[in-house]
């Protein structure tokens, strides 16, 4: 075996749970209407910062929004300058489903971590059955990119922990 080879196995499931979720989640993203008045009003303020280049601050109907951390809002923005296609709702709606994929990834990891990669598999397979984590998936909030930055946070923190390097390794996790 090559001395990356255990390291690059480590990141197979993971990436595979990764995989499958966007592939199969991923061709539901441009439905032709927003699903909510929230997804709506976030996908607004990302189609100004897209349209009209108001990227800070970002703007809802003329006015400041500062209801929510922007970076979510510049990469939607972003996404639907960058494709040409600021009315779809796939631009808006991708960050939610790739935030939903690392979920399910880092469940993935935090029981390879843990030595338990069963229970991480296991984990990620009941979360991206559950039906509210599904339509999160599929609609621009902040839902499921607040939990991408939590179960990481987690995953990093155990992985500081159990490498022995104690605080230099924690700063990952802030």
């Amino acid at each position: 075996m090559t001395p990356g080879a255990p390291k690059t196995r480590a990141w197979l499931a993971p990436l595979a749970v990764f995989v499958l979720w966007t592939a199969a989640v991923g061709p539901w993203l441009d439905r032709p209407h927003m699903q909510e008045a929230d997804e709506l009003t976030h996908a607004r303020v990302a189609q100004a910062a897209a349209l009209e280049g108001r990227w800070w601050p970002l703007v809802l109907d003329g006015r400041p929004f500062y209801e929510k951390p922007p970076l979510i809002f510049w990469l939607a923005g972003a996404a639907a300058r960058l494709s040409g296609r600021p009315y779809a709702g796939w631009p808006y709606r991708m960050w939610t489903c790739l935030a939903a994929g690392a979920c399910l990834a880092v469940l993935a990891w935090l029981g390879m971590l843990l030595g338990r990669p069963a229970a991480g598999l296991a984990a990620a397979g009941l979360l991206a059955l559950q039906g509210d984590f599904i339509f999160h998936a599929r609609f621009f909030s902040l839902d499921t990119p607040f939990l991408a930055c939590a179960l990481a946070s987690l995953a990093l923190s155990v992985r500081a922990s159990e490498s022995g390097r104690g605080w230099a390794a924690a700063g990952w996790a802030l």
